[in-house]
């Protein structure tokens, strides 16, 4: 305790001395090892540089995670032109963060690969709609193949080398991110919020249905895209793809029906879709002109009708309705993509008929 005390007056006599040999500085022995006392205001200022450096990089790795914050308020904000519309897309941010955080627990890797994945989004629905007029839903990715990708690369020059080289680029600024991120989230509460956040997304999807007419016009890339994917979500785990009750009063025959022979050959049967095309005259109120009706009559003479779930727009409703002899209404909220969904799958219907 006595040589303790020596040392520190020793150290503190020379505090302010302007040259301080090796000598002055106290030295402890202990075990036979030789440990030399750092002064206190060299220790002091160590670690206050040492404090500095780590603040400056802390608030460089903040901002970085700040300014990808930001950049998908700017996409929010350029994309979104509505209070609905701009709900989903916070909480389509907020699934895919906590999605990733639960994955990666690295706040800032997780949200440059949220951020990623809504650029490709929006890059995909404006390539789609620059060929269909129609902007991805969630039934796209029900469809999509390998065939779709061929396809894709094969019509855009370059498009494989251009996904190449951001796929190289992309991969090491993600490695690098990764290692120097300090931060680190629990997975449990990431797990609970990515559910809190799909769910309330499910919940507003379900309480403001997206107007069907959206889907033509080129904006609300990320909100009608995530409000179709929660939608899809509940409804193909809680009844799959068909709408049908549980228990239907009478069960259909499936026996297979006797053999049809015809008496003479068949007639080849061409049939000619015109768009939009129906009787005015059922409209109470129109006048049209003498002829009208004669484009409506068979070859011998007679007017045959026959109904069908759609006219205007939805004209593959109609083709669906006369070649598979289904109702595009069994499919419920996936009516409106019946001919990417059952394509394939349908094995009945006019032309199968004709063909056995």
């Amino acid at each position: 305790m006595v040589r303790g005390t020596l040392a520190t007056t020793v150290l503190l006599h020379n505090y302010d001395s302007p040259c301080v040999s090796a000598d002055t500085i106290p030295v402890w022995r202990r075990n036979a090892a030789v440990i030399r006392v750092m002064p206190p205001v060299v220790a002091l200022l160590n670690n206050r540089l040492a404090a500095v450096a780590a603040d400056r990089r802390s608030a460089r790795r903040i901002a970085l995670l700040a300014a990808i914050h930001l950049a998908a308020l700017g996409v929010l904000l350029w994309s979104e032109t509505a209070p609905v519309p701009a709900a989903a897309f916070v909480l389509t941010w907020g699934f895919l963060n906590f999605f990733w955080l639960a994955l990666l627990r690295r706040p800032a890797t997780s949200a440059a690969l949220s951020l990623a994945m809504i650029v490709i989004l929006i890059l995909l629905s404006q390539f789609k709609h620059g060929i269909l007029m129609m902007t991805i839903t969630f039934a796209d990715v029900l469809v999509i193949d390998v065939d779709t990708f061929s396809f894709l690369l094969t019509i855009i020059p370059g498009l494989a080398w251009k996904v190449g080289l951001a796929v190289l680029l992309a991969i090491p600024l993600l490695v690098l991110l990764w290692r120097l991120e300090p931060f680190r989230v629990r997975r449990s509460p990431a797990v609970a919020g990515a559910m809190l956040c799909f769910g309330a997304l499910a919940v507003l999807s379900f309480a403001v249905p997206t107007d069907r007419e959206d889907e033509f016009h080129p904006n609300k890339y990320v909100s009608k895209f995530a409000r179709s994917a929660a939608v899809a979500a509940v409804d193909l785990s809680t009844r799959g793809v068909l709408e049908a009750d549980a228990a239907a009063p009478e069960r259909p025959s499936l026996a297979a029906a006797p053999p049809c022979e015809p008496a003479g050959k068949l007639p080849h049967i061409v049939m000619v879709f015109a768009e939009s095309s129906f009787d005015a005259t059922m409209m109470p109120g129109v006048k049209v002109g003498a002829d009208y009706h004669a484009r409506f009559r068979s070859f011998d003479g007679r007017t045959r009708s026959f109904v069908v779930e759609g006219a205007g727009g939805p004209s593959w409703y109609t083709e669906y309705n006369v070649l598979a002899g289904l109702s595009a209404r069994s499919f419920g909220r996936f009516a409106y993509y019946v001919t990417q969904i059952a394509a394939g799958r349908v094995e009945r219907g006019l032309p199968t008929a004709l063909r056995r």
